[in-house]
């Protein structure tokens, strides 16, 4: 007989990571009924050793015991708590600077779901490291995952899953539109906001500014719709602001940079068959999120609003801990594990 949710024993979950997303994944972590939080890591010598409650502020919601310490290594988290199930992780983006972590957690026997972007489709950013994090996930028996809301789903798993009641997919458009004004300030000066339009080209030109992982959800789309892309051409520029608009950060000036435009074109034989765009600037109109599907029948679809970056990631990133404790060992795609769903153990 299948155990009702309330039968099933917590899974035991470190945090890996402290800061807002982090912070609000151990929140959410300590709400749900079906998962349980054990320790917490972060190399901050800010957060290192004082008791979790404090390291994550006075929010409201579930509040850790006060025995629970934020500990410098993940070794020394798994001797204060007495072992665990799986590690949620969020640090940074780049798969060669979590590298050491994933492995870290993965050498402990541990199962790792990651809000690390480049990690979505490790292979493409750096295979020789994903193909040593792959061979010690299946030596240790354990799965690993790189997913959030994007990569993960809304530009790459959700219109994937539109398209698979359509045959001959001839191409896939995909965009994301988001209003910087209503993000936190940290994603305001992701994107450049307030900087001298100089400034933000430079940055851009110099990689890792702006949205990281659009060329992993474009590789998620070409895989998953069997589109066979032969070239990908990306293209990023900032927006102007053409009036005075307020941010987290005071008044931003007309001439001023508002936020970015990402692009990334997928071709075949010279002919686009794949377009991302995402906007994230200031003062933008109709936030949302639409994908447009050539196949027969065609697909039209749009997410009035858009979906929230920060909170839908939290929810994704719990909502996928029961299915990569569950999965097969090694170094997973979210094409390869059963499909994104809600759990009852994030209730």
């Amino acid at each position: 007989m299948t155990k009702r949710p309330r039968d099933i024993r917590p899974l035991r979950v470190v945090q890996y990571g402290l800061g807002m997303i982090g912070a609000a994944c151990a929140r959410a972590v300590l709400e749900s009924r079906g998962l349980r939080l054990v320790g917490a890591v972060d190399v901050d010598p800010a957060k290192a050793g004082r008791p979790l409650g404090e390291a994550l502020g006075s929010g409201s919601g579930a509040r850790p015991p006060r025995s629970l310490r934020v500990s410098p290594s993940l070794a020394a988290a798994l001797a204060r708590s007495g072992g665990a199930d799986v590690v949620l992780h969020t640090t940074q983006s780049s798969f060669a600077k979590i590298f050491p972590q994933v492995m870290e957690c993965v050498r402990a026997g541990l199962p790792v779901v990651s809000s690390t972007e480049e990690l979505a489709l490790p292979f493409a950013t750096d295979a020789t490291l994903a193909r040593r994090l792959d061979a010690l996930a299946r030596k240790k028996k354990v799965a690993v995952l790189g997913t959030g809301v994007n990569p993960g789903f809304v530009m790459d798993i959700l219109p994937i899953v539109a398209s698979a009641a359509s045959r001959n997919v001839r191409g896939v458009r995909i965009e994301r539109v988001l209003d910087a004004g209503t993000r936190r300030a940290s994603f305001q000066r992701k994107v450049g906001v307030g900087m001298a339009p100089a400034e933000a080209r430079r940055r851009l030109a110099a990689g890792g500014f702006g949205h990281i992982g659009l060329k992993e959800s474009a590789l998620l789309v070409a895989t998953g719709c069997d589109l066979q892309v032969d070239e990908i051409r990306e293209e990023s520029h900032p927006v102007i602001a053409t009036r005075t608009i307020s941010s987290a950060f005071g008044p931003v000036r007309k001439g001023q940079v508002a936020g970015l435009h990402q692009s990334l074109s997928g071709r075949r034989g010279g002919r686009e068959i794949l377009r991302l765009d995402v906007v994230m600037a200031l003062g933008v109109k109709e936030s949302h999120d639409a994908a447009t599907i050539d196949a027969d029948p065609p697909v039209t679809m749009l997410l009035v609003g858009g979906l929230p970056g920060d909170t839908a990631t939290i929810a994704a990133l719990l909502n996928a801990i029961p299915r990569v404790v569950a999965a097969p060992p090694g170094l997973h795609t979210a094409l390869d594990l059963p499909l994104p769903r809600p759990s009852n153990r994030t209730r």
